[in-house]
Parts: structure tokens; C-alpha cells; sequence
């Protein structure tokens, strides 16, 4: 059976792209997105969102073409720049609403299965 850390690669810049859309800070009365940071900070938005979609369409590409170590080292350098840039805010994340948690888990978890789809690519994987 053919490896399926192409799957999680594409979950990972996925799920990514969705939280920067979903509450960041929420309150009564107040709901704040990462998107909406891209007002002010629209350097940082848009990088952040490149990274996740560099995940993305590398997975996407190894789920039809098969993972390869070059794929895989691209996803992970777009995860990596995601963490770069929330360098400074990281432990900020894990405290705010759902969308900073996926924001974190999505980089991390990212950069850890592309990693590993890195170690393990798919041209050198038995059936």
C-alpha cells in the first residue's frame, strides 16, 4: 500500500488556509479573523496564507502524482514560513479562539508530516 502522508500534508495546508477565515479573537460582540489583519498587516496575511497554500497544492500534487522528496521539502518550507512569521506570537496562539489553535496546529503538524513525507518518499516506497 502506497503511503497516505500526501493526504495529511494536503489536511495540514488545508486546514490552514480555512482558520485564517474563522475566529482568531470572539467575544460578544466581537469576532475577529486572521483576515482581517490583512487591513494593516497585509505582508504578514499573505505570506502566512502562501505558506499554507504551498502545503496545500504540494499535497495536492503528491496525492496525483505521488510524494516526492522535492514535494515534500517544498511543503515544509511553506509550514516554516508560516512559523517564521508567527514567530513571535506562537504562545498567543494556542490561548486565542479556534481559528489561532487550527492557525498553530496546522503549521506545526504541517511541517512535521512533511518532514517525514520527505524522509519516506513515495518513489522509493514498497507496495
Amino acid at each position: 500500500m502506497k503511503s497516505s502522508i500526501k493526504f495529511a500534508v494536503l489536511a495540514c495546508g488545508v486546514l490552514g488556509l480555512v482558520a485564517c477565515f474563522l475566529p482568531v479573537v470572539s467575544m460578544p460582540g466581537l469576532s475577529v479573523t486572521f483576515w482581517d489583519t490583512h487591513e494593516t498587516q497585509a505582508v504578514q496575511t499573505y505570506l502566512v496564507m502562501v505558506g499554507y497554500a504551498a502545503g496545500a497544492v504540494m499535497g495536492g500534487i503528491g496525492v496525483v502524482k505521488g510524494m516526492t522528496r522535492s514535494s515534500a521539502v517544498a511543503a515544509a518550507a511553506g509550514f516554516g514560513l508560516v512559523l517564521v512569521t508567527f514567530r513571535s506570537i506562537l504562545g498567543n496562539l494556542w490561548s486565542s479562539a479556534i481559528g489561532g489553535k487550527l492557525l498553530l496546529v496546522a503549521a506545526i503538524g504541517g511541517v512535521v508530516v512533511s518532514l517525514v513525507a520527505a524522509a519516506l518518499p513515495e518513489d522509493r516506497a514498497t507496495s
